[in-house]
């Protein structure tokens, strides 16, 4: 199958272009990281396919209106005592 094809089963199937649907799956991915995992944010980042924290932040709070740390349990909050 084309990229071209494949692109328009993903848009059929999703009513996302290919583009719009990775990032999701990435901000989702990520978010689910910083709720179960002690991941740093760059270690998450990195995981999730990004070159730094800094592409990672903007995309959250594009998407999501909210920053990594807001997603982050207070239980791993590093300045709290468990």
């Amino acid at each position: 199958m084309s990229n071209r094809t494949l692109a328009r089963h993903i848009k059929a199937a999703t009513g996302r272009n290919l583009s719009a649907l990775l990032q999701s799956v990435r901000i989702n991915r990520a978010r689910m990281l910083l709720e179960t995992s002690r991941m740093s944010v760059d270690q998450i980042a990195e995981q999730v396919g990004y070159a730094d924290r800094t592409a990672l932040r903007r995309l959250m709070r594009r998407q999501t209106k909210a920053t990594p740390k807001q997603f982050r349990p207070a239980l791993f909050d590093d300045h709290r005592q468990p």
